[in-house]
């Protein structure tokens, strides 16, 4: 081969494109066009300014760029790759956001520590370990390695979050305006330490209004009003090619930009320069992630040595406040109370006592999910499942209340004269710990439920109080409710099963006993399906390719937008909800004929609401079936609602 021809070959591998942006549209949900046809290619080693007069579409361009927003067409290429046709492509992109979304319990180490076993293959911990070691000393953090991150200065949690991208080795890394809130010097220690990246020829591409940023990058893409890119080149040639003398005049000239200052594609010879396919980031199992974010959650919980105080308080505060205040004696046996009425005093205090432990789950739990959602959308990225994600936040916070609802029913019962032996358990006071502690982990997943779906923390503050109140109007204090629709609320109120496990207890009902464990145990099941099809539904990008979209009929348009692991989900939710029409309504099946309500109870029963089991036998199957198919037509919870209520009329 004649050296002329190696030499050109080498300086093409050297001079390598890492990141295509071509082509790229993106509008809003109302129909606003945020980019208009951005084309651009960067190369290896070098950094990329995107800046711009506000509203020209600079942040939409980094979130299209790393899929955070869908796009109406185009493509984003990395490293040869295009990672628009899949989400786990998009894991060689590395996202600085504007705000640093970090746990600031944690330290430095423990962050990096956290993110290597979230976000590497499946590797050894001295390899982690080496890993962590080496992105400190490339964002030189040593120092701070041990300090916590609510510790540092702005431009040393910029530097973490900066770290925790590149623990996964990304080709292209993106920030969003990473020099806002800075004074100069820590400007420019940021902008060194891209420099260093980028030397180590990473991809660097800054979104920024800041003049000395943009003098510190290789090049410039300048967006005009409406989302179209104005200039691509060199940062030394912008004024000379726009004609302007400051930055002043160059952006009041993009604010009212002609559509004739729109630039076209870039060449296709600069657009398809030889690249090299991006260090692709392997996807943990579930249960490696589940065990990760465990161990960090708990420890983010009990880092807080207040908080940690306070859920001690909170139980021992609550015991005391019952056993002082409630009028002893409630909950003793009266001596004919198999199969009969719950006593109005055991009412009472079973009230008290469950309105008690729903306060305790449904506090401690109802900001934990909207607090972190963007941190949880920023790891979604780099591949992090929302289903470990959002099992550990119930596998912490689970036990931790059901420990506080054994303390408060323990201490707040000595007074009460509870049975010495329960109508299962050979222990009352046991079978009554046992029901209380299934009671707030039920609020513990309503709670994750409401956190999932409101959007900021403050919201799931304002719920809280309305979440606490109706679980108390519904636990039992209007025993004789005959309205179907109320009535069927009533029985998906998890306190309502609660204040019957207590009076089961007292009554030594074995069959009313395990008829409200059974309905809580399948109300926390779907409500954390719920929770699970709401976080997978908020951190979905749909595209939004209007040439390729299929035609569908108005009646399937719904059902449309299930994928494959949403449908799954679906089908637990329909077991869910037929699991609690059937142990609502049938329980007894599963129950000894000894241990069955007396005759005249099962015609009370039966005049509530209650149903034969012969009617159950014939009815069900075809409940279940329409179930499914309901369940298979939507997402929203307002549907998991009407399957409920669907089973409740078959049924009936």
């Amino acid at each position: 081969m004649p050296a002329d021809i190696r030499n050109a070959t080498a300086s093409a591998q050297r001079i390598r494109t890492a990141l295509v942006v071509d082509g790229l549209v993106a509008e809003a949900p109302n129909g606003v066009r945020l980019l208009d046809g951005v084309s651009f290619a960067v190369s290896a080693g070098s950094m990329l300014a995107v800046a711009g007069p506000t509203g020209a579409g600079k942040t939409s361009l980094a979130a299209a760029i790393t899929g955070a927003i869908p796009l109406s067409s185009g493509a984003v290429i990395v490293g040869g790759v295009d990672v628009t046709r899949s989400d786990s492509s998009r894991r060689g992109i590395g996202y600085v956001p504007q705000e640093d979304d970090l746990h600031g319990e944690l330290t430095v180490r423990q962050t990096l520590d956290y993110a290597a076993e979230l976000r590497l293959p499946f590797s050894e911990a001295g390899e982690r370990q080496a890993c962590v070691d080496r992105v400190l000393a490339e964002v030189r953090l040593q120092p701070q390695s041990g300090t916590t991150v609510a510790s540092l200065s702005v431009g040393q949690r910029k530097r973490v979050s900066i770290a925790s991208e590149l623990i996964s080795r990304p080709e292209v890394l993106v920030l969003d305006e990473p020099t806002s809130s800075l004074d100069p010097g820590y400007e420019a220690s940021v902008m060194v330490t891209l420099r260093r990246l980028a030397e180590r020829g990473k991809c660097i591409v800054v979104v920024t209004h800041s003049q000395q940023v943009i003098a510190a990058c290789d090049q410039v893409a300048m967006l005009a009003t409406g989302g179209g890119l104005a200039y691509f080149g060199a940062t030394s040639c912008v004024h000379s090619y726009f004609g302007t003398s400051s930055p002043a005049e160059l952006f009041s000239l993009l604010d009212d930009a002609p559509d004739s200052i729109f630039i076209p594609k870039p060449p296709a010879a600069v657009r398809c320069l030889p690249g090299s396919v991006p260090i692709r980031v392997a996807r943990r199992c579930g249960l490696a992630q589940f065990m990760t974010l465990s161990r960090r959650y708990a420890r983010i919980t009990f880092a807080d040595r207040r908080r940690t105080a306070l859920f001690a308080i909170q139980a021992l505060a609550l015991g005391v406040l019952l056993l002082a205040f409630v009028t002893p004696a409630g909950l003793a046996r009266p001596q004919d109370a198999l199969g009969q009425t719950i006593p109005l005093s055991a009412t009472g205090m079973a009230v008290l006592l469950t309105t008690c432990v729903t306060w305790l789950g449904t506090s401690n739990a109802i900001r934990e999910i909207v607090k972190e959602r963007k941190i949880l959308a920023r790891e979604r990225r780099a591949g992090l499942s929302a289903h470990a994600y959002v099992v550990s936040k119930l596998a912490v916070l689970g036990p931790l209340v059901a420990v506080q609802a054994a303390v408060v029913a323990a201490i707040s019962v000595q007074r009460q004269q509870v049975p010495g032996a329960g109508a299962v358990l050979p222990v009352g006071i046991l079978e009554l710990i046992v029901a209380m502690s299934l009671g707030a982990i039920c609020a513990v997943t309503l709670a994750m439920f409401v956190s999932a779906v409101v959007r900021t923390a403050d919201k799931a503050l304002a719920v809280l109080p309305m979440v606490v109140v109706v679980e108390f109007v519904l636990s039992g204090l209007s025993p004789s409710v005959h309205v179907p629709g109320l009535s069927l609320l009533r029985d998906l109120a998890a306190a309502r099963w609660s204040v019957q496990a207590i009076g089961a207890t007292v009554t030594g009902s074995a069959y009313d006993w395990w008829q409200a464990i059974g309905s809580m145990a399948a109300l926390s099941a779907l409500a954390l399906v719920g929770t699970l099809l709401t976080v997978h539904r908020s951190l979905r990008t749909r595209p939004v390719r209007r040439s390729r979209r299929a035609v569908v009929p108005a009646g399937l348009k719904v059902g449309a937008r299930l994928n494959p692991e949403m449908l799954r989900l679906s089908r637990v939710a329909a077991g869910g909800l037929a699991g609690v029409a059937l142990v609502v309504t049938g329980a007894r099946v599963l129950v000894p004929e000894a241990a069955a309500p007396a005759p005249a109870a099962a015609a009370a029963t039966a005049g509530q609401g209650g149903h034969p089991v012969s009617l159950l036998a014939e009815s069900v199957p075809g409940v279940v079936g329409d179930l499914f198919w309901l369940l298979r037509a939507g997402t929203t919870v307002g549907i998991d609602v009407t399957a409920a209520a669907y089973v409740e009329s078959v049924v009936g």
